[in-house]
């Protein structure tokens, strides 16, 4: 009793010890019982008594629809010289639009900078120095305290 982790890790083998041997036994168990199942299946797969024969049924009188008429096929004509001045439209609409909406973001941004530079300037003014009243201050801050 004079090394304690001795004993701890005596105690912690015996317990794995006791995992694992009841981990085989639970293996070999499956295993059995797999077995069993596999005989079972291969009983039952062949059956003693023989199946009886399908019984054709005789196919059901169908309607026999008359062919349909042919449809002629239409020819298309297509219009080629329509076809570049719509894209051009198109493209120029496109184009205006994308003009129309960075110029409305910019006048956005303006009008959110116009009033932050005045803000700015208005918190910057310039202050005289004034000397005395420095002096004044500083006296103040550094006065000697006694008890």
């Amino acid at each position: 009793m004079e090394n304690p982790i001795l004993i701890i890790l005596i105690v912690v083998a015996s317990f794995a010890y006791k995992i694992y041997d009841n981990f085989k036994k639970e293996q070999e168990a499956a295993k059995k019982r797999l077995e069993q199942l596999k005989k079972q299946q291969q009983m039952s797969s062949y059956p003693d008594t023989p199946k009886p024969a399908p019984v054709k049924s005789k196919p059901a009188n169908r309607k026999i629809n008359p062919p349909l008429p042919e449809i002629p096929k239409k020819t298309y004509e297509h219009v080629q010289e329509q076809r570049p001045e719509v894209v051009a439209e198109v493209e120029n609409f496109q184009r205006m639009k994308e003009e129309q909406r960075r110029r409305a973001l910019l006048d956005q941004q303006k009008k959110e900078m116009k009033p932050v530079l005045e803000k700015t300037e208005d918190q910057f003014t310039p202050q005289q120095f004034d000397l005395r009243k420095a002096i004044i201050q500083q006296a103040i801050l550094e006065r000697p305290y006694k008890d």
